[in-house]
């Protein structure tokens, strides 16, 4: 019986279709015929209100709708609704197709008059109007394909077939939903997270969709918290400026931070998910990744590194389970650069070192003066004056390492507390102008300056920048033999000044330039305690440029002279 319904249906659809297409091409047929005369008539019409009551009664006449437009899909005349209030239709699917030249047909719902409708557009040659369009309710094409459908049904068993009817029904209450959830689903293995289905019925099928719903949308949550912990994470480690690598329980590495990748020279690329120590074999830092390295071992040390030469200190942490803080994911390495920490220590050291020594030595030798004129020499008066100079000599020599001492300390201390000011070059030189010449004509050393008249002002310490001079020219006199010269000059570019001071004394060797400027550090020990230097000179003046933002260079060449070139910025 099922079968033979289902074959009675089937036949009866088949007709139905034929029917019902026939028919349409009739109505098409009919539409178009209708929308062709009336282009006929408005493309010979003379004037908007001949058409407009000529459509208005054709309208009436053959039961169709009537529809002039312009070429902008303005809406000129409508047979059934005042065309000012309609809408602009050159949207409209058959509008858009008759404005490019075609015969414009659809089905579709009409806003305006609230019902099914088909419609025909065609393009029209006028002035003004550009498509007709011609429609009428679906239901007058509908109605006739329901007579058919009754008498089919009617033919047919109708209890079996409402049995079928029914059960198709019924089916499809379930695999529509099931149809939905399945594609919700699959759209949730892509990895859109929070899909939705939306399902009205209250059975099991309801219940499954709304319980599908609260899952969706608290797995889309939980991977949105995932993910946002993950990228604050993952931007934190990568921001950090000490060295981060992250190794698993195998070894494995999980992650290496930016700064560890520029520590030791290495990609993550080549690195992840590569056991940490076949990784490192061949670098630098082998040593502690040897074979007896493992995630639950406590390091804690020192490495080396050579070219550049570095200190890192190294810190483990255990990587835990945020759930299980028994459950150990791995080993977290952090790396500290600590060269210039150990730099600096060394620094103290050497210079704790040097002013002892340099202080000794002036102490050492008034003690044995003090004591060798006790033990009677001060009777005679020939040593004891000899003794006097050399005790006093030792005193201004100790008294102006000292004050040396206290400048740099002073220096190194306010280099970002002290305000600058403006400050004149010119001012400067003149200012010292005849204390160096006073020190440079006891060894008839000649110093020439050259000045621009006018010069902008530089920004920065007076006292700072005089001391800075005095030292530079005074270190070129003490070097240069009798007879020498010492030059300063004094040059004004678009964004900076050059100060340069030259003389054509003794020289340096070029495997003493490097470290002309460390405390303490002399050339020719002998010789620079012979013209009562205290190796503190240069180094202060390397701070006072350092200070000001500025830069020193130094060229020389053994009896041929030395060039200290100063570049001072004229903004900061």
């Amino acid at each position: 019986m099922l079968l033979v319904s289902l074959g009675v249906v089937i036949s009866g659809i088949l007709s139905i279709g034929l029917l019902k297409t026939n028919y349409e091409d009739n109505i098409r047929e009919n539409l178009i015929e209708n929308a062709t005369m009336i282009k006929h008539l408005v493309e010979m019409g003379d004037s908007h209100a001949d058409y407009e009551k000529f459509i208005l009664g054709l309208s009436d006449q053959i039961d169709t709708r009537i529809t002039l437009i312009d070429g902008h899909g303005v809406v000129l005349v409508d047979s059934e609704i005042d065309a000012q209030t309609l809408d602009n239709h050159s949207n409209r699917p058959e509008v858009r197709i008759a404005l490019n030249g075609e015969v414009g047909i659809s089905k579709r719902y009409s806003d305006s008059v609230k019902n099914e409708r088909y419609y025909v557009a065609i393009p029209v040659d006028a002035e003004f109007i550009k498509v007709v369009r011609v429609s009428i309710p679906l239901k007058a094409l509908t109605s006739y394909t329901d007579k058919v459908v009754g008498n089919i049904l009617i033919a047919a068993f109708a209890g079996v077939l409402l049995a079928t009817l029914l059960g198709i029904r019924f089916l499809n209450m379930f695999t529509g939903p099931l149809a939905d959830l399945t594609e919700a689903t699959q759209s949730i293995a892509r990895g859109n997270f929070g899909e939705q289905v939306y399902i009205s019925s209250n059975d099991e099928i309801g219940q499954l969709a709304q319980s599908f719903n609260i899952m969706s949308l608290e797995l889309d949550k939980r991977i949105d918290e995932l993910k946002e912990s993950n990228m604050t994470n993952y931007a934190i480690l990568k921001s950090m400026i000490n060295g981060v690598i992250a190794v698993d329980n195998d070894l494995n590495i999980m992650f290496i931070n930016k700064a560890a990748q520029q520590m030791f020279k290495i990609s993550e690329m080549d690195l992840k998910h590569k056991n940490v120590i076949q990784a490192f074999k061949n670098h630098p830092l082998h040593e502690m990744f040897d074979e007896k390295f493992t995630v639950y071992g406590n390091v804690k040390t020192e490495l080396t590194l050579e070219q550049p030469q570095r200190v890192l200190k190294v810190f483990s942490n255990v990587i835990r389970d945020r759930e299980h803080t028994q459950n150990n994911m791995g080993l977290l390495l952090s790396f500290v650069d600590i060269t210039q920490m150990r730099q600096l220590e060394n620094m103290r050291k050497d210079f704790v070192a040097n002013v002892s020594h340099e202080l000794k030595t002036p102490l050492t030798s008034i003690q044995g003066f003090i004591e060798t004129l006790k033990e009677g020499a001060a009777d005679e008066k020939v040593i004891r004056d000899k003794f006097i100079d050399i005790i006093d000599i030792e005193a201004k020599r100790l008294r102006q390492l000292i004050d040396d001492i206290l400048i740099l300390s002073d220096i190194e201390k306010s280099n970002i507390t002290t305000p600058f000011s403006d400050v004149d070059l010119n001012d400067i030189v003149k200012d010292i102008k005849d204390l160096m010449e006073h020190i440079g004509s006891k060894k008839s050393i000649e110093v020439i300056y050259d000045l621009p008249e006018k010069l902008s002002m530089v920004k920065g310490n007076k006292v700072w920048l005089k001391q800075m001079l005095i030292n530079l020219i005074d270190n070129g006199i003490k070097y240069t033999p009798e007879g020498g010269h010492v030059w300063i000059e004094v040059k004004e570019k678009p964004i900076n000044f050059e100060i340069i001071v030259k003389d054509d004394g003794i020289g340096i060797s070029e495997e003493h330039l490097d470290r002309l400027f460390e405390r303490f550090y002399r050339v020719d020990k002998a010789r620079s305690k012979k013209v009562g230097g205290t190796g503190l000179g240069l180094a202060i003046v390397k701070h006072i440029v350092l200070s000001m933002k500025g830069t020193i260079q130094v060229e020389s060449e053994v009896d041929k002279g030395t060039i200290f070139t100063v570049t001072l910025p004229k903004y900061f």
